[in-house]
């Protein structure tokens, strides 16, 4: 990483037209720990305020910015952009006088404004890397809230499977695992980048650091998904280092899995074991195949009878073109950022969602080990938590997953 003085020298010289998106991610975790307020009334939680200003600045400040080179994602991008646009207009004039309507339409289009707003903000490496720093910087105040309610008392508890989970005053427990999964693709993409200019200890202490409080995290929050995550960040870190250092990249990756495995091998199976319980039941035939992923699979079917009793338009351009009430199907309830955007954009968004997934691995293989690492890691964080919640709905994800979509984006002598 950047040294302190330099991060600061670098934000401190932004112009204000983006540096309030710079504040707003490195405050980001403790706005998040208001959510409570939102329950009391939405104007005085920060997070309403956040989610209303934020589109409206964006519109403000993105005209006066000069654009970057186009490429081709932002084409598949228009076209996944009309078509939410069009369904949150759809469902904002099904109840135009509800706060509540209002602020679901406000949360749906978080990704696509993020996007023509950082294409315009994500010039070069230099950009992103800082991005990416000020990022981990703001996840210190989420391991400070971890390590108090680990050595302390926790400040939220949640059961589910019979597990303890806790989730200091974060709307859901899933938050503590997108912040430690998205910091530990970042420190591993900076132990690569800084090779040349910080020596290997400080950079082995950055990586022990970032997998001891990742560890810790999910040790305590009990989600199967933040397991996978970074298990596949894990490997693909593991497989790029090794690519790049041969010899020395396989001792230093053995060296960090023998570690793992000897101060966590059996907490591990103990904490996983719980969560799997139900998919090994259903493997063995002791449970219907429906409470497969907690169940989700039963709901998954329930909503795809429900797609397919639609209007074909509907099926064709999602659920708000049938004028009912969509807000339940478009939300969270899918925990399937995939089926979600199947029942916010029908098939024709689904495949263009999936086809902008597809198309940002393929740009991502073709360039250099470490760009293609951090793009890689991008993808596979966002398609593997997809798969059982919804990252696009979640704006300090998007904050870091977007930039990098839009570092994608820059022309190779500008990565």
């Amino acid at each position: 990483m950047f040294n302190y003085k330099q991060w600061k020298q670098w934000f401190n010289s932004t112009p204000w037209n983006k540096r309030w998106f710079f504040w707003l991610l490195l405050l980001r975790p403790i706005i998040d720990n208001f959510y409570y307020l939102k329950k009391i009334s939405p104007a005085i939680s920060p997070l309403y305020i956040v989610g209303i200003f934020s589109p409206i600045i964006v519109l403000y400040v993105t005209r006066k910015l000069p654009q970057n080179p186009r490429s081709s994602i932002d084409g598949i991008f228009n076209t996944l952009s009309a078509l939410v646009l069009l369904s949150c207009t759809l469902i904002f004039f099904y109840d135009p006088v509800s706060t509540n309507n209002l602020s679901f339409v406000f949360k749906l289009p978080v990704m696509i404004y993020l996007f023509y707003f950082l294409r315009r903000v994500v010039n070069s490496r230099n950009d992103m890397e800082m991005i990416m720093q000020t990022f981990v910087y703001s996840a210190i105040f989420v391991a400070a809230l971890l390590a108090y309610e680990v050595l302390f008392s926790p400040v939220q508890v949640k059961y589910s499977r019979g597990l303890e989970r806790i989730q200091g005053n974060f709307a859901d427990v899933t938050n503590y695992g997108f912040y430690a999964n998205l910091s530990f693709l970042c420190i591993t993409y900076f132990f690569t980048s800084r090779a040349s200019t910080v020596p290997l200890p400080k950079r082995m202490l950055w990586l022990g650091a970032s997998i001891v409080f990742t560890v810790t995290v999910l040790l305590k929050i009990n989600h199967m998904a933040s397991w996978a995550v970074f298990i596949s960040l894990l490997g693909l870190f593991g497989y790029k280092y090794i690519r790049e250092n041969k010899g020395v990249g396989i001792i230093a990756v053995l060296s960090v899995v023998a570690i793992v495995a000897l101060l966590f091998s059996d907490t591990l199976v103990e904490v996983i074991r719980p969560l799997i319980a139900t998919d090994l039941a259903v493997a063995d035939g002791d449970q219907d195949s429906s409470r497969l992923l907690h169940g989700r699979v039963g709901r998954w079917e329930y909503m795809f009878s429900e797609f397919f009793n639609f209007p074909f338009y509907a099926q064709l351009f999602g659920m708000p073109f049938t004028f009912e009430n969509s807000n339940v199907f478009c939300g969270t309830a899918a925990h399937n950022d995939f089926i979600r955007y199947l029942f916010l954009t029908g098939v024709v968004g689904f495949i263009t969602n999936v086809y902008l997934v597809v198309h940002i691995t393929i740009k991502a293989l073709a360039m250099k080990a470490l760009q293609q690492h951090l793009i890689l890691g991008a993808v596979v964080f966002t398609t593997l938590y997809s798969i059982s919640t919804n990252p696009s709905m979640y704006p300090p994800v998007m904050y870091l997953i977007v930039p990098i979509y839009c570092y994608a984006c820059l022309p190779a002598s500008r990565r």
